[in-house]
């Protein structure tokens, strides 16, 4: 990852950065699985990752009139994301910003995640070509041994990583982040799940505060003129 960090910025979030800036309208949309979802956390809509992370953009922007679009569904990978991209991102409006999450619940195999996730991309840029498109990495215990013995997290985050890459997509990489904070001893993974994935209140919570990290170096370094995405 870039400078050490859990993120890698590449080209950025620069449309929404500029929208953000200068006042009016965003829409976000999540795309994922259970853990977007808010499986885990006591109230989805206020203490999920994805309810934490629109309160902090709303406090942060208040001149900011927000949307947000809840296109999460339990127990879906990538390949299903593809196919109800349209009918559940699209559906009433179009979203400046979109965040993907299938690491956790993809199979393993690398030509399906691929050319789903991929799909997903050129999907979403048709209907949107200045939309921004951020990938998000969730952990499982499952990963944490084969992060201590390989050096990398599981193989669905390196699928994806491949995509981003490709397209110069950013992408926060949680599950890394949490693999090394449980290897320094400062994280158990008891600490924040109840089980394989889904996370409880503390949980979203640090993934939330590793979003919003994400989302001020991704503001940061974002040109101050985006006069080019105005149409």
């Amino acid at each position: 990852m870039e400078c050490r960090t859990h993120y890698s910025l590449r080209e950025g979030i620069g449309r929404t950065a500029w929208k953000l800036k200068s006042g009016g309208s965003v829409t976000i949309a999540f795309l994922g699985g259970s853990v977007t979802a808010g499986n885990g956390a006591s109230d989805p809509e206020q203490t999920s990752y994805r309810a934490r992370l629109s309160q902090y953009l709303t406090d942060s922007f208040k001149q900011t009139a927000f949307r947000f679009i809840h296109a999460a569904v339990g127990g879906t990978d990538s390949v299903y994301g593809a196919y109800r991209l349209q009918s559940h991102v699209f559906r009433t409006c179009v979203p400046d910003l979109l965040f993907v999450e299938f690491a956790a619940n993809d199979n393993g195999r690398r030509l399906p995640s691929v050319r789903a996730m991929e799909g997903i991309v050129r999907h979403a840029r048709t209907l949107n070509p200045h939309m921004d498109i951020c990938f998000i990495y969730m952990a499982k215990r499952s990963g944490y041994p084969y992060f201590l013995k390989m050096g990398r997290p599981h193989v669905n985050v390196c699928n994806h990583e491949e995509v981003a890459e490709h397209y110069r997509l950013p992408s926060v990489d949680m599950a890394s982040e949490i693999y090394r904070r449980m290897a320094s001893g400062s994280l158990t993974w008891d600490m924040i799940s109840e089980d394989e994935v889904h996370l409880n209140n503390d949980g979203h919570l640090l993934y939330a505060q590793l979003l919003e990290a994400f989302m001020s170096a991704a503001l940061e370094a974002a040109p101050i003129s985006w006069a080019s995405f105005m149409i």
